[in-house]
């Protein structure tokens, strides 16, 4: 009997040099295997793009867990950790890594961010030539992945426009994600913004999204602070104001009533996030 697993990968040399672009391709790679882990937990210190090719994976993330199929996409923002399981009798995904000091803020730039979106027929063609570019560290064949993986997350928002249920949900959460860390942030800004009144804006948050735009944005606050109590050495102050809080005290009560914990017993304890 054939067997079916197998692994396809590339990592560029610049991973292990001293110098190198601020965002570059870092990996790219084609698996296929059968139930059971593929990914052990890991943390992605850099942007990552998991494509379902066939069958199903479940990617583990502190925020729950992303039930990844055909032609949809799993996005992992610099800091995730993560790890990834085959829940079906065969999995099959591509991936690429976004590496670099300059991958913080790319999502942002292209309206996405951690989570699962449509994505369409994986780009195969794309990841071949990636993958046998990636060996190289000339200028110019570092600059011809880069545009390629670019290019892929323009398609993946522009997919995600076209496959939206309601277009005014994803503009709202889009603009909350944009500003969630901005203290001044209201529910009235968002309305004004997208246009439409805050009651129907709600319903159809509620419907789409299982939360009010509010509790959207309380739950990125939320896993935001809690990550940064468990990972960082930034005081409670500097991780409230991070956070969009301007008063240390009320974050405090704010994590409290959410997590159940005080940030101090985040930082012991490490919960699970809400």
């Amino acid at each position: 009997m054939e067997d079916q697993t197998f692994i396809l990968e590339e990592r560029s040399p610049l991973l292990w040099m001293e110098e190198h672009p601020p965002v570059y391709v870092g990996s790219a790679g084609h698996l296929r295997q059968p139930p059971g882990p593929v990914m052990y937990p890991m943390t992605a210190y850099y942007i990552g793009i998991i494509w379902g090719v066939a069958g199903k994976m479940r990617v583990h993330t502190p925020e729950g867990a992303y039930e990844l199929v055909e032609n949809t996409v799993c996005l992992l923002a610099h800091g995730t950790r993560f790890s990834v399981e085959v829940d079906s009798p065969l999995g099959e995904f591509i991936y690429f890594s976004i590496d670099g000091p300059g991958t913080r803020g790319l999502l942002d730039q292209y309206s996405l961010w951690e989570g699962l979106f449509p994505g369409g027929p994986p780009p195969m063609g794309c990841l071949k030539q990636m993958i046998s570019v990636l060996p190289r560290t000339g200028e110019r064949e570092v600059r011809v992945n880069l545009v390629n993986v670019l290019d892929l997350l323009d398609l993946i928002r522009n997919q995600t426009l076209r496959s939206a249920p309601d277009k005014s949900v994803l503009e709202a959460e889009t603009f909350i994600r944009r500003h969630w860390k901005d203290p001044l942030l209201s529910m009235n800004q968002v309305c004004d913004r997208i246009g439409v009144h805050r009651s129907g804006l709600f319903r159809k948050f509620k419907k789409y999204l299982k939360k009010t735009p509010l509790e959207y944005l309380h739950t990125l606050r939320t896993q935001s602070a809690v990550r940064h109590l468990r990972e960082s050495s930034l005081s409670v102050s500097e991780i409230a104001y991070d956070c969009g809080f301007t008063d240390t005290a009320y974050f405090s009560r704010f994590l409290k009533k959410r997590t159940g914990f005080s940030p101090q017993e985040i930082r012991r304890q490490g919960p699970d996030i809400p």
